[in-house]
């Protein structure tokens, strides 16, 4: 019987597409496991080559795979994303192959069947949708079929056409985790803005190492195609937003407040380096701003050390005094705003945009043990306001500083001082890498 909650998000909160599917193609599916994958732009020889090496990863183990590809698009998108897309869809229909509504079956080899689900011709994306409306049509439909018994794992794997997935990609570990994240490598080879990928790789390192040495529970990278989600933690969480970009980054704080994120430990998933205008922020529009940045030899800036050495101290702060009873705790809590208001007045005005001090206070009020208090204030300080709070701290207290410089300053990368980017970022994946062990982040606070 499929658990009531379960229910409920099929009905009321997942895509369309879910409850759209026919029962006479629901009847021609029965997987292992299932992989949610964006398409926007990819040639059939590219998506091809992709289907073939997922196949060749079931196949070693003698399963079953279905991948759900849902191919996205709209009149917002590059001209040259449009036409791929439609090639794409020209090349399934050459194939003779019966489209219903805008799903396609393809049942490739006894270990492969791919659902097509055209959202870019029949169907095409309106403005504003983008990346997270497709992986979350994708995954809504994984949850359909595993309410229907027709997917065995409970694992939602979710990754993109660029990526080259590890050996052991699906063998998942015994874990109470609600999500875990690949490690992950860009493949530099061939590309002509693999220097400012490279920087852009060093910005993605540098902020995680800085969060997880400030001891946040919301320490951990965020890379869409490098997700395998627990599919009843998805569900509760109401699964991805529907956003042109960031829904990895939204849909894992979501389910940090649940539980455990966790760290597979396996080989690294690797990127394809390319520039890509799909989504209009991250690692593409990342890499094409450092790149055009580099040609006009404008320096390439970090946050400044001090950010995350602050952000340490506060999150310290907060933690003893919410540890402690009640007027106590409370006295420490003036005390410390006492001190930042006489000794870092900007970075008080930081946090009172923020309302910290309004979810201070609520967890006093409102929560009877210490450990709740922490969890109250986890929950409601959490990877969002992290971010933001690193930002107005670059506005106005610490400004960004020269990539090297940063490097040199943090303890929290061993005061690395290298000029070469290839070797920083070596160091910064070791560091990264040495840190994480199994877990993301301690349970102490959840």
């Amino acid at each position: 019987m499929v658990p009531p909650h379960f229910s409920k998000y099929l009905s009321t909160y997942a895509e369309p597409e879910s409850r759209e599917l026919s029962s006479t193609l629901l009847t021609e599916i029965s997987a292992d496991f299932g992989v949610a994958l964006p398409l926007r732009g990819e040639s059939p020889l590219e998506v091809n080559e992709r289907l073939l090496s997922l196949e060749a990863l079931v196949a070693r183990e003698n399963k079953q795979l279905l991948v759900v590809a849902v191919i996205n698009g709209g009149s917002d998108s590059e001209t040259e994303y449009n036409k791929t897309n439609l090639e794409l869809v020209s090349f399934l229909n050459s194939d003779s192959s019966e489209w219903n509504d805008c799903f396609l079956l393809q049942r490739r080899s006894h270990h492969l069947t791919v659902l097509w689900v055209d959202r870019a011709i029949r169907s095409p994306f309106q403005n504003k949708q983008g990346v997270g409306l497709a992986r979350k049509i994708g995954c809504d439909l994984l949850c359909r079929l595993r309410a229907e018994k027709k997917l065995r794992s409970p694992w939602l794997f979710t990754t993109d056409a660029d990526a080259t997935l590890p050996a052991d990609y699906f063998e998942m570990p015994d874990s109470p985790a609600n999500a875990f994240h690949f490690p992950y490598r860009h493949d530099l080879t061939g590309f002509e803005g693999s220097q400012a990928l490279l920087l852009y790789e060093i910005h993605l390192r540098y902020y995680f190492l800085g969060i997880h040495w400030a001891r946040s529970p919301y320490a951990y990278p965020t890379i869409g195609s490098c997700l395998t989600i627990r599919d009843n933690s998805y569900v509760q969480v109401r699964g991805f937003q529907d956003r042109q970009a960031g829904e990895d980054f939204h849909l894992l704080n979501k389910l940090r407040k649940l539980g455990p994120v966790e760290y597979r430990n396996s080989e690294p998933i690797t990127l394809r380096g390319r520039f890509s205008r799909r989504v209009p922020f991250g690692t593409g529009q990342s890499t094409i701003e450092i790149h055009d940045q580099l040609s006009s030899q404008l320096p390439f800036t970090l946050y400044a050390p001090e950010s995350f050495s602050f952000l340490k101290a506060f999150l310290s702060e907060i933690t003893e005094s919410l540890s402690r009873d009640l007027d106590s705790g409370r006295k420490q809590i003036e005390n410390y705003i006492r001190f930042l208001s006489a000794s870092q007045a900007q970075a008080l005005t930081c946090l009172k945009e923020l309302k910290v001090p309004e979810i201070i206070d609520s967890a006093f009020l409102t929560r009877a043990t210490p450990q709740q208090r922490l969890r109250h204030f986890h929950t409601a300080f959490d990877a969002l306001k992290t971010l933001r709070l690193i930002h107005l701290l670059e506005e106005r207290c610490f400004p960004r500083m020269v990539w090297t410089q940063a490097l040199s300053k943090a303890q929290f990368c061993d005061n690395l001082r290298l000029n070469a980017p290839e070797e920083a970022l070596n160091k910064l994946q070791c560091l990264e890498e040495r840190m994480l062990g199994s877990r993301f982040v301690e349970e102490r606070y959840f």
